[in-house]
């Protein structure tokens, strides 16, 4: 991957995916006012969810070797 812009991407299909909402809804949802760290503000729940689909993600992208960006962000959401 070449950028931030690319993972902040990628982190938003992993929490479409998980959640139904982008990170910047989801900050929305919960009532942060300022962009802090969103994990700062989620449950036990919400962290173990976003961990298993970042695990998810991960091992998708183990297992068929992608490299491409669009290939990535397949891996992320699905």
């Amino acid at each position: 991957m070449e950028s931030k812009v690319d993972y902040a991407i990628l982190t938003n299909e992993i929490a479409q995916a998980t959640f139904g909402m982008t990170v910047g809804e989801y900050i929305h949802h919960k009532g942060i006012k300022k962009h802090n760290n969103l994990r700062d503000h989620m449950t036990d729940l919400e962290l173990i969810l976003t961990m298993l689909g970042e695990a998810t993600t991960t091992s998708l992208h183990r297992k068929r070797e992608s490299q491409k960006f669009n290939e990535l962000k397949k891996d992320a959401n699905e």
